[in-house]
């Protein structure tokens, strides 16, 4: 039995882990009289449940703005819009991360380049740099409703921790842009590989 739970616990995301140690605790050290089927067949129902809920309960969307205009489109009045975007320097082994927010009058409400040691696929530094950048608005209580990069996001390890500061901007959506639509946080994203430390600009 502990060999064929443990083959399922290897494939449960890591969401899911820790319910799978508990279940494993009970399994193994209980003795529940419950068959081992059942005990499958009870942790896979929880584990859809638990992936359905949180599909369903995101109210965060990505958007598609490629076959939009390729220049930058300010936000509603009385609303912000955090452009982020990263480049790296593979010679000098550094990356750079870049931020701007801008109101609907296109005025910036904040600019910021951060340096960063190594160099990453182009989609982790991309997905870093939106990490980055929501944990800085949230630490300034910037309230973000609109979010572009120029980068579309799939992954899992940054995915997680962004829907998590997502939480802390309710009204915010993320829109994929064109590169030309980018190109103010760019330009901070590639100053920020010649710094030491965050420069608020």
């Amino acid at each position: 039995m502990d060999y064929v739970l443990s083959g399922i616990f290897d494939k449960l995301t890591d969401t899911g882990k820790h319910l799978s140690r508990l279940m494993r605790i009970e399994v193994l050290h209980h003795k529940p009289e419950q068959d081992t089927s059942m005990t499958i067949q009870w942790m896979e129902d929880y584990l859809l449940q638990y992936q359905q809920h949180n599909v369903t309960k995101t109210p965060h969307k990505l958007q598609d703005a490629r076959s939009s205009s390729s220049h930058w489109q300010p936000p509603p009045q009385g609303q912000l819009k955090l452009n982020v975007d990263a480049a790296q320097n593979i010679q000098t082994n550094r990356m750079g991360f870049g931020l701007i927010v801008r109101n609907h009058t296109t005025d910036v409400v904040a600019a910021l380049a951060i340096p960063w040691k190594g160099v990453h696929q182009p989609l982790i530094m991309e997905a870093h740099s939106l990490q980055l950048a929501l944990e800085w608005c949230q630490e300034n209580s910037l309230m973000i409703q609109h979010i572009e990069s120029d980068c579309n996001i799939h992954l899992q390890e940054f995915i997680i921790k962004i829907n998590s500061l997502l939480s802390l901007f309710p009204q915010a959506s993320i829109t994929y842009i064109p590169r030309e639509a980018n190109s103010v946080a760019h330009p901070l994203a590639k100053q920020a590989l010649g710094l030491e430390q965050e420069a608020i600009l």
